[in-house]
């Protein structure tokens, strides 16, 4: 075996590990988010989401899908404090055990027990009690792991402690020796955590349900911002892979990390939309597409209104776009042909550059065969293309002065066959990453205004 898989299956059995031995649970909550059933209907309300049957207090509930079918019978005692709960799973009603909840006065869980012959989900039983504090946060939770028989032979005990800042959100919990640390964006959002165990720290990116989408062991991290200090693109890079998130709204959109194998990368891309669903998913290796997944159908991402008005006076924002057909990418200044590009299918990434209104100019071609543009501040490259059957579309934008300006990066695909043959970049990691991917570095194409 490699020594590159020896490393990164280390790497990955680490990650796996701390992620098993901290094993955060979820806040718990008073009600679950169940369909009410439709199934005897005699003296019921609606009530909590559920069916409830007003003479002996029951609650029946559902939650299914076309590959997943759960149903939950849940009774109450000692006027609300005790509920008493039995899953079932499967169109057969297969057993899925019992779980007591204890509640205290204000609705808290103090104590919940799972029990019972494991069903689709519990191959286990375990105890679990809270303790809150004044606003009503969980600050301690014990959780003890009992034989899936038999609620007698304890297998093991975890203990976690919650920390919260003054606005109530979670910002550590800690279990043992481990660890986990959550940051917010601008717009309240917990967007990132990071682990700390015995092995070091791991890096995990979340979706807007708080789910990690990426675990980055070591490396480095180069962040671009909106104007508006929102953050727009996230590239990530080691020895061993590389990667970048797309975000919107301070939510992730677009997710794809590369690993490096002998001369093979293998590629891992996620999509999501403004809800937080996933759009497409696919991964590669080599040539070899392992699976594409389309989950919704795409929701258009416009530019904003207010995008790229905050630049100084003589400048103007380069808005950046992706094909995820041809892979080309593709630049302009106009909002109104970038959002004709959203109609037709193209992802809005963001705001790639800032250019000046004025100076040396970047003139932009266009294949009618490939569909491909092509951006270049060479005259003699731009005649030679145009004797080749290139449409010239005149000048793009312009160039910064070398001396004031930030360097766009040139790129060029040699294995590509129609568009995106070449791609421009203000990022070093994102340069970097293509070219151990095996692109050409061709320099620097020109340069747009410096942070």
């Amino acid at each position: 075996m490699k020594s590159f898989w020896r490393k990164k299956i280390t790497k990955s059995l680490i990650g796996l590990a701390a992620g098993l031995a901290l094993l955060i649970p979820a806040i718990p909550v008073q009600a679950d988010a169940w369909e009410p059933s439709i199934e005897n209907q005699g003296d019921i309300v609606v009530d909590g989401g559920c069916w409830k049957n007003t003479k002996a207090t029951e609650y029946a509930s559902y939650d299914s899908s076309d590959t997943y079918y759960r149903k939950r019978i849940s009774t109450f005692e000692n006027d609300g404090k005790i509920e008493r709960s039995s899953y079932y799973y499967g169109p057969n009603d297969s057993s899925g055990g019992v779980c007591v909840r204890e509640f205290d006065d204000k609705g808290n869980i103090l104590k919940e027990t799972w029990s019972g012959t494991g069903g689709f989900d519990k191959f286990y039983s375990y105890e679990c009690e809270y303790e809150y504090n004044e606003k009503g946060d969980v600050i301690k939770e014990t959780r003890q792991f009992y034989s899936l028989w038999s609620m007698e032979t304890k297998i093991s005990e975890t203990f976690y402690e919650y920390e919260y800042d003054d606005q109530g959100r979670q910002i550590k919990v800690t279990s043992g020796d481990t660890y986990s640390e959550y940051e917010y964006n601008n717009y309240g959002i917990k967007w990132k955590e990071v682990v700390h165990d015995k092995y070091g720290s791991y890096t995990y990116f979340l979706d807007r349900s708080g789910n990690r989408i990426e675990n980055f062991p070591d490396g480095e991290f180069e962040y671009t911002y909106e104007a508006n200090g929102d953050l727009s693109r996230l590239d990530y890079s080691d020895d061993y892979c590389s990667g970048f998130i797309s975000y919107k709204n301070g939510y992730p959109v677009w997710v794809q990390v590369s690993y490096f194998i002998d001369s093979d990368v293998s590629v891992r891309e996620t999509v999501y939309d403004d809800d937080g669903k996933k759009i497409r998913e696919s991964s590669e290796f080599g040539d070899v597409i392992d699976h594409e997944w389309e989950f919704y159908s795409y929701k258009k991402e416009y530019i904003p209104e207010d995008a790229g008005e905050d630049v100084p006076e003589g400048y103007e924002v380069l808005f950046r776009f992706y094909n995820p057909n041809s892979g080309e990418h593709f630049y302009t200044t106009e909002k109104k042909e970038g959002n004709k590009l959203v109609d037709a299918g193209w992802i809005y990434e963001g705001e790639g550059w800032t250019a000046p209104t004025s100076g040396d100019p970047v003139y932009r071609l266009y294949n009618k065969n490939a569909g491909d543009h092509h951006y270049t501040t060479s005259e003699k490259e731009k005649n030679k293309l145009i004797k080749a059957g290139w449409t010239d579309e005149g000048i793009g934008w312009y160039s910064e002065p070398e001396d004031t300006g930030k360097p766009l990066y040139r790129l060029y695909n040699p294995n590509a066959t129609g568009a995106g043959s070449h791609h421009y970049t203000t990022s070093t990691r994102e340069r970097d990453k293509l070219v151990k991917q095996g692109w050409n570095d061709e320099g620097i194409a020109w340069y747009g205004l410096a942070d």
